[in-house]
């Protein structure tokens, strides 16, 4: 009898650990560049990373990919471009027919059985590409970035004709007033909030000249910007000064030579933005620096890259088109996130309802024009991927965990006069009835609402270029912060 159970318990072992390894016995990877299904050897855990085939998805994208044995180097040839990668060694060599340089991929590549083998980092740096490993399908997605930008370039072919009927006046003023405002309730906790924000945004055109101020009057919640606005000035008595409940001010110049800046209170806050860091620099420079751009226009010049990127204003068109189409293949196509490029289509797709014509709408009746824009809450999701707004998983996760407590209604109305004038309003309200929870309670709800109200008018405008005397360029200033601190 022992015999027998003992032989009973022993097959039914045999047959678990049977099942048990036929489970482990993992189907090989499936390849696929844009879509297209390649043969290629699977991918390679590093106990860290994951590294895919090199060779197979390059040439698909049509680089000749040839090994040189006597320097141990991989040559991946486009064109002019040519890509030197050496395995173990985590500096790739670039050239073209002008220029040669080095960039630092991080991950070294590696060789197996004769085949390198490159990280997703890698793949982004050098090639533009976006490689994903899925495991669970036993999947492997590499995706170009010129292949995202012919999707949403596709897509966005109706926005396109609609940006090309919208033109500036040749002379014109645009003033622009808003509020903003959010508050929040948690009887739960006792916690009351609010925030008002008032804005008043004016743009001057005339001809290729454009003047803008802007003037921000902050208060309740919104003091938190002003805060954040360090600016490293001092006050006549050398403590820090504070911008809380004083206006945040700036003005623009812009004209075929450069854009210039005068920014009051926040000139530091320029400089070390937009000119050059001053962490890192002494605190007798600063003060130095400081005094030197005190009530002064800062300039920053036009080189021939810039001047396309600012062509469209020049041009008398109320967007850049190009710009829209980059940015909004920068926000669907992540670096070396996790996406196949059915996703990617399916993400485009929901991009492309934003601007169809059950949310934009445009007649023109008795020589006026009416533009309507509508949103609501179920293509509030696809707006917030364009804007880039979904950069981690987890924020996605807790837009749909917070979407059955959530109300979004934007809406944007324009009446102009194609002769002499428009008439603009935009409304954008926005709340959580209850701000969700692991564990159900009711915490507290949120408000957040932005009311603007926009004319243009034609006609001509009276502005110039700052005089020189009042102007500082941003190289003056660098030269500035390069000099050594004397005062020691």
């Amino acid at each position: 009898m022992f015999q027998k159970i003992a032989s009973a318990i022993l097959s039914i072992c045999l047959l678990f650990s049977t099942v048990t390894w036929a489970e482990e016995e993992k189907a090989p990877f499936t390849t696929y560049v844009n879509g297209e299904k390649i043969e290629a050897k699977d991918p390679i855990w590093m106990e860290y990373y994951d590294v895919i085939p090199l060779a197979p998805i390059v040439r698909k994208l049509g680089y000749t990919v040839t090994y040189d044995e006597s320097e141990n180097k991989v040559l991946c040839q486009k064109d002019n471009l040519v890509i030197a990668i050496v395995p173990g060694n985590n500096f790739a060599q670039m050239s073209n027919q002008d220029s040669q340089w080095t960039e630092y991929i991080r991950y070294s590549p590696c060789e197996f059985d004769g085949t390198v083998y490159l990280s997703q980092y890698s793949f982004y740096i050098l090639f533009h590409i976006s490689v994903s490993v899925f495991s669970a399908q036993r999947e492997v997605h590499a995706i170009t970035q010129d292949a995202v930008t012919d999707l949403v370039r596709e897509k966005a072919e109706p926005l396109k004709k609609f940006l090309k009927t919208e033109k500036m006046f040749e002379n014109c003023r645009s003033d622009f007033t808003f509020q903003s405002g959010f508050s929040g309730k948690s009887e739960l906790f006792g916690i009351e909030l609010d925030g008002i924000s008032d804005g008043n945004l004016t743009l001057q055109k005339q001809g290729r000249n454009f003047y803008a101020s802007v003037k921000l009057e902050n208060s309740g919640l919104y003091n938190f910007y002003n805060l954040m606005l360090t600016d490293m000035l001092t006050d006549p008595e050398g403590k820090p000064a504070s911008l809380v409940g004083k206006p945040v001010e700036l003005e623009f110049f812009l004209d075929d030579e450069g854009l210039y800046v005068k920014a009051a209170a926040l000139s530091m806050d320029v400089v070390d933005n937009y000119v050059a860091p001053l962490r890192y620099i002494e605190q007798g420079i600063i003060d130095k620096c400081n005094a030197f751009v005190k009530d002064k226009w800062i300039f920053f010049p036009f080189n021939e890259e810039k001047k396309q990127e600012f062509s469209f204003l020049f041009d008398g068109k109320y967007a850049n088109y190009e710009q829209w189409i980059t940015t909004l293949t920068d926000n669907v196509f992540e670096a070396y996130g996790h996406q196949s490029y059915q996703k990617i289509v399916s993400d485009i797709e929901e991009l492309a309802e934003l601007w169809d014509s059950n949310h934009l709408s445009v007649t023109d009746t008795d020589g006026k024009r009416t533009v309507t824009y509508r949103l609501d809450k179920t293509t509030l999701k696809s707006l917030l991927k364009a804007t880039g707004s979904f950069f981690y998983v987890y924020q996605e996760d807790a837009f749909d965990k917070a979407f059955p407590l959530l109300s979004f209604d934007l809406r944007f109305d324009s009446v102009s006069d194609k002769t002499s004038q428009a008439e603009q309003t935009l409304l954008m309200e926005l709340s959580l009835s209850n701000i969700p929870n692991e564990f159900g309670l009711e915490c507290g709800s949120l408000q957040y609402t932005v009311l603007g109200k926009n004319t243009v008018k034609e006609g001509a405008q009276n502005i110039s270029r700052p005089e020189p005397s009042q102007t500082v360029s941003n190289t003056e200033i660098l030269d500035l912060l390069n000099e050594k601190n004397t005062d020691e």
